[in-house]
């Protein structure tokens, strides 16, 4: 049955409408299968599991667009993404070795036998690195290069890496509990879902996303180690960022001064029992200090006219 309402489009990692055997058991389990631990979308009181991945922007017969709302759908198939940004800095020889706590990467990495071996660090994987003054902001992934086949392994480069989703204002729980009930055989799905009232949060953008890239690519960009730092999101939440910050010139590859931002977007919907796929959008290379510029310059000469104008006509 096709649904052309405004709703919630994955369900704990499977199509919203999906009762396939797979998707019932990760509903059950509350499990994300990107992670493969219980999905962390919760309600304030962690009383309900939300299991959501991602959303319609808008859905009609003859346009269907989703978002990514959920940061985790990025890490499928064994951090493919983060293994994709792997290659593209130390090349394809590269092993990568991410999850577990301390010591088991400590472990995978003595036992790994490639000239450089990448570590990722993260909550999950090791430990959250921490940075800034009195270490209040926090970085997604450190992916951190080990050089050296036998004994002791040296860290060398890293690379800084930001996951970001597109945020939602209002909710969508009338719409998940109505999927989600009909995926575990409480009710059938006989009537129409009730639209969801989720919209799309794009202030978020320029209140926390590009001012979290200039601080945190102001410290990356002043350590020796440093070869990079990259942001992986929706292609949506691109278009976005080149509405505040205009359009900068491009830089020809990654570096500690750039930002690197590279864009997914979801492919069509997946059969029963099987997962839609990410396809990288594109990878661009912009100048922290462009950014800096594009971003607090984003007004016209007469922005302060407009704003005088809307003050008057406010009683």
């Amino acid at each position: 049955m096709a649904y052309y309402t405004k709703n919630i489009s994955e369900l704990f990692g499977y199509r919203q409408n999906d009762v396939s055997e797979k998707a019932v058991q990760a509903t059950k389990l509350e499990l994300c299968p990107f992670t493969s631990h219980r999905c962390t979308k919760t309600s304030h009181d962690r009383k309900n599991v939300y299991g959501v991945c991602s959303v319609s922007a808008g859905e009609t017969p003859t346009n269907k667009s989703d978002v990514i709302v959920c940061p985790k759908r990025f890490y499928g198939m064994n951090y493919e993404i983060l293994r994709g940004v792997t290659r593209k800095i130390w090349g394809a020889d590269t092993e990568f070795v991410a999850g577990g706590d301390i010591h088991d990467l400590r472990e995978k990495l003595s036992q790994s036998t490639a000239k450089i071996t990448v570590v990722a660090f993260e909550s999950d994987s090791g430990k959250e690195i921490r940075l800034g003054n009195k270490r209040r902001q926090s970085i997604d992934w450190i992916l951190q290069a080990y050089a050296g086949t036998n004994g002791t392994k040296i860290p060398n480069e890293f690379v800084a890496v930001e996951v970001q989703s597109t945020d939602i204002i209002g909710n969508y729980r009338e719409n998940q509990s109505y999927f989600r009930n009909v995926r575990l055989g409480i009710s059938s799905n006989s009537d129409q879902p009730p639209n969801s009232r989720h919209g799309l949060n794009w202030a978020n953008v320029y209140k926390r996303l590009i001012p979290q890239m200039i601080s945190k690519g102001s410290i990356f960009r002043e350590s020796e180690r440093c070869v990079g730092f990259f942001v992986i999101t929706c292609s949506t939440v691109l278009a976005r960022i080149m509405n505040v910050i205009g359009n900068p010139e491009h830089k020809p590859t990654f570096s500690p001064k750039n930002v690197s931002i590279l864009t997914f977007s979801l492919g069509k919907d997946a059969n029963d029992g099987r997962i839609r796929t990410l396809h990288e959008s594109g990878l661009v290379h912009f100048s922290l200090d462009d950014i800096i510029k594009g971003f607090c310059s984003n007004q016209t000469d007469a922005t302060h006219i407009d704003l005088d104008g809307v003050l008057r006509k406010i009683l």
